[in-house]
């Protein structure tokens, strides 16, 4: 989101030589626009990491339950619970991280 920070404070810096009224005042609303869209993309991260830690503090809760049992994704490294009774030898268990698909094997 920095990127489009400074992307649009370059083009205003540029937008300052363009000469033509009507053409300044279409790429200010542009870059105006712009700037809601990076407002917007800030308070969605904003909002993202509070249920980032919501679920870290649930997945902490289910730790500590019997009947669940702590899994390596080996595609993404990420560690995710699955119930006791699903794991067995050869059982197919789907990361909630990547989505791919994890062989339980004993």
């Amino acid at each position: 989101m920095e990127d489009i920070k400074r992307g649009v404070e370059d083009l205003q810096k540029k937008l300052e030589r363009v000469e033509d009224s009507n053409v300044k005042e279409v790429l200010n609303g542009i870059l105006s626009l712009l700037g809601s869209i990076d407002t917007i993309l800030d308070e969605f991260s904003d909002q993202i990491s509070v249920i980032d830690e919501d679920l870290s503090e649930l997945e902490s809760s289910y730790q500590t339950d019997e009947g669940f049992v702590s899994v390596k994704c080996v595609h993404c490294g990420e560690e995710f619970f699955v119930a006791a009774s699903d794991y067995r030898d050869g059982s197919e268990v789907v990361c909630p991280n990547c989505g791919e698909i994890n062989i339980i094997r004993l």
